[in-house]
C-alpha cells in the first residue's frame, strides 16, 4: 500500500460481506482497505485510530447500529460514509443521509453470504473514488429535520390547508422550476422543498440520480415535511401549482403538453446508451420547450456534467438558470459544468436559493436576471 491510496474502513456484521466488500474495493489499485469491523462500536474505535479516508457501513448491526455509528463518527471525526443497504431498508437510507452519510448503494441479493458483490463492484469503487472530491465542510453540517408546521383550524370538517391545496391542485402553474442533482442531492433537495411557501405559484419537477424503488420513499419523506404535495412522478401526471414531482429512479422524466395543451410529465424507460436515468438534461430540455421564459432550472450538487446541455436550452428559451455554489455543494462537479457553459444567471449556496425561487415565482424571469 502506498500513501496515495484511498484508505477505507469496512463496517458490516457479516464476515462474508466484509470479505466481499474488501475484495471489490481492492480490485481498484487506488484503494486499500485498512480495517474492518463487525459492529458500530468497534468501527468507531477503528475509525478514530486508523483515520480512514472513507467508511462503508451496514445499518443493521449488533451492539451499535449504523445510525449511532454515523452520528458519533460525524460528531468526532467527520468522514465520508457510504451506506450499503438492502431494498428493505429504503426508509433507513434517508435517515442515514440526514445524519451525515454522503451516499449509498443497494446491497446485492445474497449479500449476507458474500454473493453478488461483483455486480456492484464498479459502483462501489466509484462511490469511494468520488468521496475524494467531497466538500469536507459540508460533512460537518448534516441536515436537520425541520419542525412540521402546526395544523391550521378545521374548515367544515377539513383543514384550511387541505382546502387550499385542493384549490391549487386544479391550477396550472404560473411558472415552473426544474431541479437536477446527483451525489449529495437528497439533502439539498430536502432543504429547498421543505422551505417552499405553500402559496407560491409554481410547480416543481426533480431529477435526482437515484436507484429505482428508492424515489417513492424519498418523495413520501419530502411530502411529510413540505407544504407542497410531493409525489413520485407517474406517466401522464399533470404539472400543477403547489406540487413537486420526483422522477422515478432508473427512468427519465420529461415535460410535454397533453391533448388539451396542459403540461404533463412522461416517464420513458432508460435506454441502453443513457449515462444517467433520470437525465437532468432531458428534464431541462423538455421543460424549456413547454415553459420557455416561465422556467427556472436549478443545478445542485453532483458528479459529472448532467444538466450542462440542458441549461443552454433553458437559457436560449428565455428561462432562468441557477447553479449551486462551491460553498454549499457536497460535490461541485455538475454545478461547475453548468457554470462553465456561460449561461448561468446566478451561482448561489443552497441557503440563498429560496429567495431567488420566490423572486422568480412572483416577478418572473426578467426580474431575476437583472
Amino acid at each position: 500500500m502506498t500513501g496515495e491510496k484511498i484508505k477505507v474502513l469496512v463496517v458490516d456484521d457479516s464476515v462474508a460481506s466484509r470479505r466481499a466488500i474488501t475484495t471489490a474495493l481492492e480490485s481498484s489499485p487506488a484503494i486499500a482497505v485498512v480495517g474492518s469491523a463487525s459492529n458500530g462500536a468497534d468501527g468507531l474505535q477503528q475509525a478514530l485510530v486508523l483515520s480512514p479516508d472513507v467508511v462503508t457501513v451496514d445499518l443493521a448491526m449488533p451492539e451499535m447500529d449504523g445510525f449511532t455509528f454515523i452520528r458519533m463518527l460525524m460528531a468526532r471525526r467527520p468522514t465520508p460514509i457510504v451506506v450499503l443497504s438492502s431494498y428493505g431498508e429504503r426508509e433507513n437510507v434517508f435517515r442515514a443521509l440526514d445524519l451525515g452519510a454522503f451516499d449509498f448503494i443497494v446491497k446485492p441479493s445474497g449479500a449476507e453470504a458474500g454473493r453478488g458483490f461483483d455486480d456492484v463492484r464498479d459502483q462501489l469503487v466509484q462511490k469511494v473514488l468520488t468521496a475524494q472530491l467531497l466538500n469536507r465542510d459540508r460533512l460537518k453540517r448534516p441536515f436537520s429535520v425541520p419542525t412540521p408546521p402546526p395544523s391550521p383550524a378545521p374548515v367544515l370538517g377539513r383543514s384550511a390547508r387541505k382546502v387550499a391545496a385542493e384549490v391549487r391542485a386544479a391550477v396550472a402553474p404560473a411558472r415552473f422550476v426544474a431541479i437536477g442533482a446527483s451525489t449529495g442531492g437528497p439533502n439539498a433537495i430536502q432543504e429547498l422543498l421543505t422551505k417552499l411557501p405553500e402559496e407560491l405559484p409554481i410547480a416543481v419537477v426533480v431529477a435526482q440520480h437515484m436507484p429505482e424503488r428508492f424515489t417513492r420513499v424519498f418523495a413520501e419523506r419530502l411530502n411529510k415535511r413540505s407544504a407542497f404535495t410531493v409525489v413520485e412522478a407517474k406517466d401522464g401526471d399533470r404539472i400543477l401549482q403547489g406540487t413537486a414531482l420526483i422522477a422515478p429512479g432508473g427512468r427519465h422524466v420529461v415535460v410535454e403538453p397533453d391533448g388539451l395543451g396542459r403540461p404533463i410529465v412522461r416517464t420513458p424507460a432508460r435506454r441502453t446508451a443513457d449515462r444517467y436515468a433520470p437525465s437532468v438534461d432531458r428534464l431541462f430540455t423538455s421543460g424549456a420547450a413547454t415553459f420557455k421564459d416561465r422556467m427556472m432550472a436549478i443545478v445542485l450538487t453532483g458528479m459529472g456534467n448532467d444538466g450542462a446541455e440542458g441549461v443552454r436550452v433553458v437559457a436560449a428559451a428565455g428561462g432562468v438558470v441557477v447553479a449551486e455554489s462551491a460553498e454549499s455543494a457536497v460535490i461541485f462537479g455538475m454545478p461547475k459544468e453548468a457554470i462553465d457553459t456561460g449561461v448561468v444567471h446566478a451561482v448561489l449556496p443552497i441557503s440563498a436559493q429560496m429567495a431567488k425561487i420566490e423572486e422568480f415565482a412572483n416577478r418572473g424571469a426578467v426580474a431575476v436576471k437583472k
